[in-house]
């Protein structure tokens, strides 16, 4: 006699579900996730646990194989949200580049919160590189969403003030 599990709202399963992968490797956790080389839409919000839980190293994967289904407005916001701030934060931490293929491949920028999140990181100017790969996304968003003068305004500050380095001043420059 088997045990059934069900569960009132889908985010517990999914949420035990991550649990119980965490300690997987990453290619157990690909193969598990993925069906004919495509990841499975059902496991999407199980990998946004995974990286809550610390499992960054599956990022690059998903990186890999999801341009399209980040880009897909059928994929739930916040979602998109979470893999946006956390390919952001990866390169934060690190102090480099956000990689070329990322920033300009697809638009990871989802909605006026992303924006938001960017004008933040261009206020803050805690480096260089944070602050220029927050303005190299906003140059290459599609849609500033109801935040033009917002954005219109840092990028002016940071023309204006001696506190941001010359290649960020190009950028916002080409952006006005």
């Amino acid at each position: 006699n088997k045990e059934v599990w069900s569960f009132v709202h889908k985010n517990f399963g999914e949420y035990l579900a991550a649990q119980s992968i965490k300690k997987y490797s990453v290619n157990d956790i690909k193969d598990i996730i993925t069906y004919n080389d495509k990841i499975r839409n059902s496991w999407l919000n199980v990998l946004v646990f995974l990286i809550n839980f610390g499992r960054e190293d599956i990022l690059d994967y998903i990186i890999e194989k999801m341009p399209v289904y980040i880009e897909n407005s059928k994929l739930d916001l916040e979602f998109k949200r979470e893999i946006f701030k956390k390919i952001f934060e990866k390169y934060e931490q690190k102090k480099i580049w956000i990689d070329y293929n990322i920033r300009d491949k697809f638009n990871l920028i989802s909605d006026g919160k992303d924006i938001l999140y960017l004008i933040e990181k261009v206020e803050r100017n805690e480096h260089y590189t944070i602050t220029t790969n927050a303005l190299m996304l906003l140059q290459t968003t599609k849609d500033l969403f109801e935040h033009k003068d917002k954005v219109k305004n840092i990028l002016l500050q940071v023309c204006q003030s001696n506190k941001y380095v010359n290649y960020s001043k190009a950028i916002a420059i080409r952006i006005l």
